[in-house]
């Protein structure tokens, strides 16, 4: 994993990234200018230079993190962090908008048409991602104080945004724009869905590289151990997988459960030998839990009473492992699944029957296929109080949905709203008016 591709120092922001930002707009407006003149496409590029002057000269500095230096923890680093998952949410954002654009071109519909509707697509993307996260995890967001509430949710920087709320808000703007701009929603639909899968493909590879979305402990020859920090990180901060582990105790040879009479207690129902759960001295049926006081250090609160009194065991992090227990590479078998789904999807687009085929069949194969790998993920507890997780449930609902588009679209007659008459492929791919 590589949550942190490098940090631009704070020098190199404060003394070369406005100047250079600036180079770059003089240098494209003179492009603009002598390519189309002076005319309102060259104002609107002034504004937007202007708004990412302000971004680069005041927001960005402002944003930096102080971490440990990975060959020196003694000292420590300054700088904007660029991220592992940032990279590939772009690389998957400009891989889907081209695959898109590309279909779009064959069906007659004009390219720009297909960017608007991206642009709009990505903002509500994100905050459908976002708002499921919250939604999902308000205990973690939720304090008395309202400002302290708001900065947490709207804080990005380590992660916390969920596919299946990218999904939803995306594709509420994609009806929304559909509507406005007089699309036939269903035919964009089949349209934009092998790229909404292959930016899927490209996503889930940053979330390797983030070290979320996790799978659970296995000894297949896949499986993969993740570090205990990760690279430039501050002294505290855990990869995901090892800090489940340590929760859980089964980092220290523990197996445990959550206790059920409440708490964020948990049961030991095993021990194994000549393991660091041994040598804290714990026993079959006592109640553990981790305690997060001192950065660097392991602490353990144990119960052997439910009633009685508890102590405390604690050890240095660095005489822990140093890497998590193989786990599945959960995060790998998704984005192979997506790249699947949107090859099989972009050559059966040319077959499909109705408006809406493409897209329903896209949702019930890739419920399906969730819903199963949620059984070896390890990063979402039951809901409802079922064994089944968030995912799980809307996986559910998403397979009905899909479902219910490639009945509709196969029962009603044959219609397809693409390709326009203006497509040069109309003529060999367009149903026939019978």
């Amino acid at each position: 994993m590589r949550q942190t591709l490098f940090l631009i120092p704070d020098e190199w922001l404060a003394s070369f990234a406005l100047p250079l930002w600036l180079v770059l707009c003089v240098i494209a407006l003179l492009i603009q200018a002598r390519r189309f003149g002076w005319g309102k496409e060259a104002v609107g590029m002034i504004w937007v230079f202007v708004f990412g002057a302000i971004v680069v000269g005041f927001v960005l500095p402002r944003i930096g993190i102080n971490v440990s230096d990975p060959t020196d923890p003694s000292k420590t680093l300054a700088g904007l962090p660029i991220r592992g998952f940032g990279l590939m949410f772009l690389l998957a954002t400009v891989a889907g908008v081209g695959l898109a654009t590309r279909r779009a071109r064959q069906m007659g519909v004009e390219p720009d048409e297909i960017l608007g509707l991206a642009f709009a697509m990505f903002i509500t993307g994100i905050i459908g991602a976002r708002v499921y996260y919250v939604v999902q995890y308000w205990e973690q967001f939720q304090t008395d104080d309202l400002v302290t509430t708001v900065t947490r949710i709207v804080n990005t920087t380590q992660g916390g945004i969920v596919v299946y709320g990218a999904l939803i808000g995306s594709l509420l703007a994609a009806v929304v724009t559909c509507w406005r701009r007089r699309l036939p929603i269903l035919a964009i639909a089949d349209l934009i869905m092998p790229a909404m899968l292959i930016g899927l493909s490209i996503g889930r590879i940053g979330c390797f590289m983030n070290g979320c979305c996790y799978g659970g402990v296995c000894d297949w020859p896949v499986a993969v151990q993740f570090p205990s920090r990760p690279v430039y990180a501050d002294a505290g901060q855990l990869t995901p997988p090892y800090d489940k582990q340590l929760d859980t105790g089964q980092l220290i040879g523990l197996t445990t459960r959550v206790d059920v009479r409440g708490g964020d207690w948990r049961e030991v129902l095993k021990i194994e030998g000549q393991s660091l759960g041994e040598r804290a001295e714990i026993q079959l049926g006592d109640r553990m839990r981790r305690v997060r006081i001192a950065p660097g250090l392991y602490q353990l609160e144990i119960k052997s009473d439910a009633q009685g009194p508890s102590r405390l065991f604690e050890m240095p992090l660095l005489e822990l492992p140093p890497r998590s227990n193989p786990v599945h590479p959960t995060q790998l078998y998704s984005s192979i699944n997506a790249l699947l789904l949107c090859f099989f999807l972009w050559f059966y687009y040319p077959f499909r029957y109705g408006d809406g085929e493409v897209f329903g069949m896209g949702l019930c194969l890739y419920a399906i296929a969730r819903f199963l790998l949620e059984l070896i993920r390890d990063d979402e507890p039951g809901q409802l109080n079922t064994e089944l997780t968030t995912a799980q449930l809307t996986s559910l609902m998403m397979f009905i949905l899909g479902t219910g588009l490639v009945i509709w679209s196969r029962l009603r007659r044959p219609f397809r709203a693409l390709p326009l008459e203006k497509s040069p492929l109309s003529e060999t791919v367009s149903p026939s008016p019978n």
